[in-house]
């Protein structure tokens, strides 16, 4: 049984698995909604291959549920809030115009696409995606940096980097927010002892509100 968490014990190898899942992820932009999943099982293959316990995924019990549960949905509408009362004015500020991605305007008042949408967030995009750039990217990548003290904060912002562009197809702005969401998420689940299920909470409680303040029409008034 490895002890570590590694897959491998060679860096490049680490790299070359992070690059092919990572590049899994991305074929949701060519054929949704198959690459998170695919992403994801491939993930476990290598974990079960390799004799890795899926603790190193942040697969494992929390202390408490209902204190992990409680930090996912604060901090799901910090990151909203955030969104609506910083990073809105700043973008106001810098002239750049702030429009809802094509692909989630026609949740506003469509009962159907919003369930679809919300059954999304709490499946492949919440755990899905807290798994493959939070858990295993993490995980696996910080074996880059071991020997540098700040190891854990610069795989921490590559991860939301590449986090943020895995959303390119919603716009630079959507590209700049995620990236954002992205480290918030990323702190949530460093600071939760590597737990992936606060990290995922977070993350599809942040998605949830946006889908209803879409659905809503309010974004109209808030952005």
């Amino acid at each position: 049984m490895n002890n570590n968490g590694y897959l491998f014990l060679k860096k490049w190898k680490n790299i070359l698995a992070l690059t092919i899942i990572v590049s899994l992820s991305f074929l949701d932009k060519i054929i949704p909604p198959a690459g998170i999943p695919i992403a994801v099982i491939c993930i476990f293959i290598l974990f079960r291959w390799k004799k890795i316990s899926i603790k190193y995924l942040g697969i494992f019990k929390p202390k408490s549920w209902l204190i992990t549960i409680l930090i996912g949905i604060i901090m799901g509408f910090f990151i909203q809030a955030f969104g609506i009362y910083v990073i809105s004015p700043i973008r106001d500020l810098l002239g750049i115009v702030q429009e809802i991605p094509s692909s989630y305007a026609d949740i506003e008042g469509n009962n159907s696409q919003l369930i679809i949408y919300l059954l999304v967030s709490w499946t492949t995009a919440g755990f899905g995606e807290e798994l493959i750039y939070r858990s295993f990217f993490l995980g696996q990548f910080v074996s880059v940096f071991e020997r540098i003290k700040y190891k854990w904060t610069l795989t921490l912002i590559i991860s939301s980097i590449i986090f943020g562009l895995l959303h390119f197809n919603n716009g630079f702005d959507a590209v700049i927010g995620t990236t954002i969401t992205g480290f918030i998420i990323g702190l949530v689940y460093l600071k939760t002892n590597r737990n992936i299920w606060a990290a995922y909470v977070t993350h599809a409680v942040a998605d949830t509100v946006g889908f209803l303040i879409i659905y809503s029409g309010l974004y109209k008034d808030l952005l």
